[in-house]
């Protein structure tokens, strides 16, 4: 077991028990505080719903005095909303009382005593409202009541006084002092109500009047007013004004009770926050001590776990500075731990690395010593083929401007330009092979020595049966028809001839296989003659020279580009429209017409989004520079591709573009 407990593992899990320790000890005192927390919370709850309860049981009580007791509908079903109202309220204040005196946090004889005055007083309270509500019902309202059958008899009494012609002014005179003692609530009202009946009683004996309507009559007064003092009874129970009666019981009681629940306030407000202060301190206690086990808990885990990996990964680096030298030996520790087996591990690594290294230098020297060789085969396979292109004085001689821009992806080049005067004929031609690098300029080898042989000792001159020729001369040395490949190239040939009636303009015979004649011309276009077999007669094609030589006189600004599509159909290889002939294409051009024989490679070339410049981009270019000297022409186009490419992006084809000047 002990053996175990060495391990980093074994270690990390007893930490990591330890740190779970913590965090349910931190996260229970959370639930701790909460809990307390929400009691206190509860308490000021309760307590505010006293305090607003009893000023609602206020109010419903003022509210009831006001409307309820001149309400014949109280009277009649001795139902009130009020009241409803009220007695609910003070069940509620009195369960709200109850359940703060058996909160635990507020335990104390001081709040148990206090809330037991309250409760009583409420009690107290309660039966001397009711008594006054008693009282008030058996007072009545108008038809209800003592005040409902003292009307009763008095409107007897009046109603026999109007049957014997009586003056009823006496009659008037008491309901007046009645209702001025019901209204006013004044002893005063109360001697005269009586003095006018017992006025009236005398006033009734004296009257010669049948004996039973004097009884009658004599019997109303008379309980008219026995009534009237239980009346006054009632009301002086009740109290006739609020330091009076029942009224200033209630009013006592009231402000007592209000004072008792003002210091319930205060003791409860007071306890509320100690106790909280208390929580507080002791959640900030434990937190602390907790957090600081974790820094210690963290700080032994640093010292016992993370100081050795430091110090076995500052000599791994050391080693690895120092490109795994042999004099740089790394730190080993003799613990059991897997820090002690992964020293013992890297030390074995090591070893391996630095034979490993010995070996591959080893393997090295030989790899950069035939790289030397393959590069150096290579730059002399350069000068190879740079010896095959045409030098510079070549077309120096034969046309009045040029420019040659040639950049092949690897050291050799896939793509070649031609060159060939044969007596007044000159023919250029831009080649582009199948592949680049060495295949490439194999193909290029190839393709440069039959177009020498085609022309100069078959003595085929005309381009399009130039790369007819050119192209069965591929299939067979390549063996294709027996080895089944494909390679091959596309090819753009012209053939230029001075005109022997206008030295101001040549003739330019254009056969394409599958690569376009780009031309921008000086002055006008002449006829374009698809077929050079069925040309137009002598007196007609002097005619057109002619006509030629005078626009050009004419016109001095350069046209639009013009564009001659070759043939869709490549050289070499076997493909589905290899019956399609390639087809010549003659046009007469006046001096200084810039003749473009490019191949695919400048237009093929990404961006660093992978975005091809595009062919109809290359063409707008040709067109917007083609009033510049050659020169100049080359040097946008070499700035243009460079933008194109953003110096990141590698070339993935060879590039040829020729510009010449006629």
């Amino acid at each position: 077991m002990f053996k175990q407990f060495h391990t980093i593992r074994s270690k990390l899990l007893f930490y990591f028990a330890i740190f779970l320790v913590l965090t349910f000890t931190i996260i229970l005192t959370n639930f701790w505080f909460d809990k307390r927390k929400d009691t206190i919370d509860a308490i000021a709850v309760r307590l505010q719903n006293i305090n607003l309860n009893t000023q609602i049981i206020s109010r419903l009580e003022s509210e009831f005095f006001k409307d309820e007791i001149i309400n014949p509908q109280f009277y009649k079903t001795h139902q009130s909303t009020y009241l409803t109202q009220r007695d609910s309220l003070v069940d509620q204040v009195r369960t709200d009382l109850q359940t703060l005196a058996k909160t635990h946090e507020l335990a104390s004889t001081e709040v148990a005593n206090n809330i037991e005055d309250i409760v009583a007083q409420y009690q107290r309270y309660d039966t001397i409202f009711s008594k006054i509500i008693t009282l008030i019902q058996f007072r009545g309202f108008k038809n209800y009541g003592i005040e409902g059958k003292m009307r009763q008899y008095i409107h007897q009494a009046e109603d026999s006084s109007k049957v014997h012609l009586y003056d009823q002014s006496h009659i008037l005179m008491i309901r007046r002092y009645e209702k001025d003692f019901i209204l006013r609530k004044q002893p005063v009202y109360i001697a005269k109500v009586k003095k006018a009946v017992k006025a009236l009683q005398g006033i009734v004996k004296k009257e010669v009047w049948p004996t039973k309507v004097k009884y009658q009559l004599t019997l109303d007064l008379q309980n008219y007013l026995e009534l009237f003092d239980k009346l006054t009874a009632a009301e002086a129970a009740i109290g006739f004004r609020n330091n009076m009666g029942l009224r200033q019981q209630l009013k006592l009681l009231a402000k007592a009770m209000n004072s008792n629940l003002a210091t319930l306030n205060q003791i409860i407000r007071h306890r509320s926050h100690r106790l909280e202060r208390q929580i507080t301190a002791t959640l900030v206690l434990i937190m602390a001590f907790c957090v600081g086990l974790i820094v210690l808990l963290g700080y032994t885990i640093t010292r016992m776990l993370s100081r050795p990996i430091r110090q076995l990964s500052a000599s791994i680096g050391e080693v690895i500075r120092s490109g795994f030298s042999h004099d740089r030996s790394l730190l080993r520790f003799d613990t059991k731990d897997e820090i002690g087996l992964l020293s013992k591990d890297f030390a074995y690594m090591l070893d391996t690395v630095h034979f490993t290294m010995d070996e591959i230098k080893q393997k090295s020297a030989k790899i950069e010593e035939k790289q030397a060789l393959l590069m150096d085969s290579l730059r002399y396979a350069k000068q190879i083929q740079q010896a095959i292109l045409p030098e510079y004085h070549e077309f120096e001689n034969v046309f009045k401007d040029y420019f040659v821009l040639f950049l092949a992806q690897q050291v050799v080049s896939g793509d070649f330009y031609w060159l060939l005067q044969r007596g007044n004929k000159t023919f250029v031609a831009v080649v582009d092979c199948t592949g680049h690098g060495v295949p490439g300029a194999f193909m290029s080898m190839i393709g440069n020595t039959l177009l020498n042989e085609i022309v100069n000792e078959k003595n085929v001159e005309e381009p399009a049966l130039i790369l007819e020729v050119l192209h069965l001369e591929i299939r067979t040395a390549l063996r294709q028809a027996q080895k089944k490949n494909d390679d091959g190239m596309d090819v753009c040939l012209c053939l230029i001839e001075q005109l022997p009636q206008s030295p101001r303009c040549k003739k330019v015979t254009f056969a394409g296989a599958r690569r376009p004649l780009l031309y921008s011309v000086a002055a006008v276009e002449s006829e374009l003659l698809n077929n050079p077999t069925k040309e137009t007669e002598v007196s007609s094609y002097n005619a057109t020279v002619a006509t030629i030589e005078k626009q050009i006189t004419a016109q001095k600004e350069p046209t639009t580009l013009h564009i001659i599509k070759g043939t869709k159909r490549s050289i070499g290889g076997v493909h589905h429209y290899e019956n399609r002939p390639f087809l010549n294409h003659q046009v007469i051009l006046p001096e200084n017409t810039v003749l473009y024989l490019t191949t695919d490679g400048y237009a093929d070339q990404h961006n660093p989004q992978r975005e091809k410049y595009s062919r109809q981009r290359l063409y707008t270019l040709i067109e917007t520079i083609a009033r510049m000297p050659l020169g100049q022409q080359k040097k946008t186009l070499n700035n243009e591709l460079e933008q194109h490419m953003v110096g990141a992006v590698p070339q993935r084809d060879d590039i040829t573009i020729v510009g010449i000047k006629l």
